[in-house]
């Protein structure tokens, strides 16, 4: 089925100053700006890239030819890649050839659109940092705005993702996408990523090209019927431009309306997150009260950035209700939310955390300590960093001493008493603790005091020799616990320090 095209004539001329005006309105219309534009050496990249090509006429800015071969489709992916490199050299401009062997990483469960839109991206961004450029130039237009409006109703998307694709996108968001790339000089803000044909159709783009003899290149790959996108492209908008012939233009207005609620509403977020979020590097800590106090709407909308700061993913509709709705269960529920998350109930606070990094919380402030490697020898006396951010000192003191009173984090010891080597270890089934007229369960201590789940494996807990002495942070033995008339106290104690290594308070304090 042919989609029907548009019957006012069209005005190729005004592509040029279409595009310039975009470059105006982000400050990229002065000689000093550095461009790269992504050509494929299809109809639109290629429109795109003669638009620019013409326009440093007019203003001398840098302009840089970037192609991306995914060895896909063999002989012919390696032809369009020479076309592009032909192409930028012929118009005297510098361009930068890329590959990869998209096929040979591809396992079961992969899906290729995706791994080949990160390879790009990771591409582009890599090259970004290394040209130190302004912005990224993408093709993508309004025909194609309008499939990813279409894609994402389909898929039950909410305003995240029925706002389409955003003519400017910052560094910060996109270079997310193409994580990991290199890290060399960017600038403060990085390049930004422009796509200034948005609001320009297909049709135009097609006769830019006929216009100006330019001999573009075609996938065939683009009529795979197998591909949802070209299904919607060849199928269902020539359906609906059987009910409104402007349903590209009408589908990108309500992207443009809904891109504006979704940027309230985050700005609406921001306020919140400060006090709703810790953020670390494998989790997202979100403080309970506040949570429950948040609109349903900021509920989701926190949710779903959790999940793209840790992940890089977009999480469904009905990922997002189901945890949303996990979030009310008591402490200790679990959930799994997706994208390799889970998401944890605790008492005071809600988790969301990738359990495939089972390390990263050594490697950020937690409200109680956690020791990174055991068993650990504890000299007498020693400074001991059990963990990043955990610090553990022991000392030979006189009871005549100013010593503050004990604490869940500092233990006084009858010097006498230490007659065996200390030393830490992780908890075991089966520890107990003596407690003075008998002995409990280090597992049952540790839920009545509330400890998280996730923070009792890795728990240190002291021993002296096979003799468990504190169950730090919890309880300690009172057999071992300095007396007034001890001649010798030994003074033992855990202190929060940051990456900087000044100390903090603890949360337990």
């Amino acid at each position: 089925m042919t989609r029907p095209r548009d019957n006012p004539p069209i005005r190729t001329d005004l592509l040029h100053t279409r595009v310039q005006a975009y470059l105006s309105a982000h400050q990229l219309w002065h000689s000093t700006a550095h461009l790269i534009v992504a050509v494929s050496g299809g109809t639109d990249s290629l429109a795109l890239l003669h638009m620019l090509w013409q326009l440093r006429s007019q203003q001398p800015f840098t302009l840089h030819v970037a192609h991306f071969d995914h060895q896909l489709r063999g002989s012919q992916s390696a032809a369009e890649a020479a076309f592009v490199a032909d192409t930028a050299t012929a118009w005297q401009l510098p361009v930068t050839v890329a590959s990869g062997n998209l096929p040979a990483q591809l396992g079961s469960g992969i899906n290729k659109a995706a791994a080949a839109r990160a390879a790009r991206y990771r591409f582009l961004a890599t090259l970004a940092a290394q040209l130190h450029a302004d912005a990224v130039l993408l093709a993508h237009h309004a025909d194609d705005q309008a499939e990813t409006v279409l894609l994402h109703l389909l898929h039950g998307s909410g305003s995240a993702g029925l706002r389409g694709m955003q003519l400017a996108t910052p560094w910060s968001v996109w270079s997310a996408w193409a994580a990991p790339y290199s890290t060399s000089a960017t600038g403060p803000a990085g390049a930004v990523l422009l796509r200034p044909l948005l609001d320009t159709r297909r049709v135009e783009l097609e006769a830019y090209c006929t216009q100006h003899q330019l001999g573009p290149r075609h996938d065939p790959s683009n009529h795979d019927q197998q591909a949802t996108r070209n299904r919607i492209r060849h199928h269902l908008l020539p359906i609906l431009a059987s009910y409104n012939p402007q349903i590209s233009a009408a589908l990108g207005r309500t992207a443009e309306l809904l891109s504006d609620d979704y940027a309230y509403i985050q700005r609406q977020l921001d306020q919140h997150w400060p006090a709703l979020a810790t953020v670390y590097p494998a989790a997202i800590h979100f403080d309970a009260a506040h949570w429950h106090a948040l609109d349903p709407t900021l509920q989701r909308y926190a949710l779903r950035r959790a999940a793209a700061q840790l992940t890089q993913t977009q999480l469904s509709a009905a990922q997002i209700k189901a945890g949303c709705a996990a979030t009310t269960h008591p402490t200790g529920y679990q959930h799994a939310l997706g994208a390799s998350l889970m998401l944890r109930v605790e008492h005071g606070r809600i988790v969301i955390s990738d359990p495939r990094q089972p390390t990263a919380i050594w490697h950020a402030p937690t409200p109680l300590p956690q020791l990174a490697h055991a068993p650990l020898p504890v000299p007498v006396p020693s400074q001991l960093q059990i963990a990043p951010y955990w610090q553990l000192t022991t000392e030979l003191l006189t009871p005549s001493a100013n010593l503050p009173p004990p604490s869940a984090w500092e233990l006084h010891l009858a010097a006498e008493q230490i007659t065996a080597a200390l030393w830490l270890r992780w908890r075991q089934a089966g520890d107990r603790l003596s407690i003075g007229t008998g002995s409990r369960r280090v597992q049952d201590l540790l839920v009545d005091a509330k400890v998280p789940r996730t923070l009792r494996l890795h728990l240190p807990l002291l021993w002296l020799g096979e003799r468990l002495i504190w169950v730090v942070g919890v309880r300690a033995d009172p057999h071992v616990l300095a007396q007034p008339h001890s001649p010798q106290v030994l003074r033992v104690r855990l202190t929060a320090t940051a990456p900087s290594g000044a100390t903090m308070q603890s949360e337990a304090e």
